[in-house]
């Protein structure tokens, strides 16, 4: 597991509401995540960034899908998911766990933050 250090819960929380953007606004699904074994790969079924990838979504929202798959590159640097844990997650809620594991503040069943996330790094929307 990751390290909980203070300064990391801001990206940590920020790479979670990553996470929700694609369950609900490219459909991540139970059964997309059911096969996962990796984070990172291009393999469109046990790759969680290339699962994302693949993922179709309106012109408009490529460059969020982008900082999405950042986003889970990031947490992956941060120690907060791993190949090993990732595979085992098996669910949205499983996933979220994940997250909440390292940072109890955020909820393992359910959404922490109902607004669009930001790009990484950024405070606010960029226009």
């Amino acid at each position: 597991m990751a390290t909980e250090r203070e300064v990391d819960k801001p990206i940590i929380r920020e790479c979670k509401n990553w996470l929700e953007w694609a369950i609900s606004v490219l459909g991540v699904a139970d059964a997309d995540i059911l096969n996962l074994t990796t984070v990172l790969g291009t393999s469109t079924t046990t790759s969680l960034v290339g699962m994302i990838g693949a993922k179709t979504c309106r012109e408009v929202d490529v460059p969020m899908r982008r900082q999405c798959q950042d986003a889970m590159v990031i947490a992956k640097n941060l120690g907060v998911l791993t190949d090993t844990n990732v595979a085992a997650a098996d669910t949205k809620n499983g996933m979220r766990t994940l997250f909440n594991n390292v940072d109890a503040s955020l909820s393992a069943t359910a959404r922490d933050n109902y607004s669009a996330p930001f790009p990484i790094g950024h405070p606010q929307a960029l226009s």
